[in-house]
C-alpha cells in the first residue's frame, strides 16, 4: 500500500516518461517544474524570439 503513495523519482525519469506523468498528474507542480527543467536541457530545443 505504501508503494502506491510513493512519488516517482522525477530526476531519473526520461523526457517522455516525465511528459506522460505530468499529463496524468496535472496538479503536481513539482513534476511540472521537473518537466520544464528537462525541456530546457534538451539540445534540440527551439527558442523563438518574442
Amino acid at each position: 500500500m505504501e508503494q502506491m503513495n510513493k512519488k516517482p523519482d522525477l530526476k531519473t525519469m526520461t523526457y517522455q516518461e516525465l511528459k506522460s506523468y505530468v499529463l496524468s498528474h496535472r496538479d503536481d507542480d513539482e513534476a511540472f517544474y521537473a518537466y520544464v527543467d528537462k525541456v530546457n536541457e534538451r539540445k534540440d530545443r527551439v527558442v523563438y524570439p518574442p
